[in-house]
């Protein structure tokens, strides 16, 4: 066997397809089934608004995880080829429940920093609604969605 010396560079992750299943009612630890939109993000709650596009920051960490619920985690990779770890929730931010045309809206956040305190960046909206139909399907079908990292 021969081997060269001519190593391919090291490429970012640039795309990564992800499932998910989602509760039409998230058992958030603040949701309260005798109360009508409990189990979703109040943004009245948080110092800085985290919708549509923005952050939660770190002194409103602990709010955030008590409004939404874990994604899971996946794995991409840096510029230099190394692997990272990105951990994400799912935050439910409208309910068809509430009548008044409201359907079933959830936004998908990002962990930007796990060490932030006060008002750094903690963790990120990736800026999409991702609604559902009557029937529960997501509408439309598949979107894509940036998260920069």
């Amino acid at each position: 066997m021969q081997f060269q010396s001519g190593f391919l560079p090291a490429q970012s992750t640039t795309e990564v397809d992800y499932h998910a299943n989602l509760a039409s009612y998230p058992l958030t630890t603040d949701h309260d089934t005798a109360v009508p939109g409990s189990e979703l993000l109040n943004p009245l709650n948080f110092s800085v608004n985290p919708l549509p596009n923005g952050a939660v920051v770190a002194d409103d960490v602990s709010t955030f995880l008590n409004e939404s619920v874990a994604g899971g985690a996946i794995t991409a990779y840096d510029v230099s080829g190394a692997a990272v770890n990105i951990q994400l929730r799912w935050a439910k931010t409208d309910s068809s429940s509430l009548g008044s045309g409201s359907v079933d809206t959830w936004n998908l956040f990002y962990l930007t920093d796990s060490n932030a305190t006060g008002t750094d960046p903690a963790w990120q909206n990736a800026g999409t609604d991702y609604t559902f139909g009557a029937n529960g399907q997501l509408n439309p079908a598949s979107i894509r969605s940036p998260c920069r990292m």
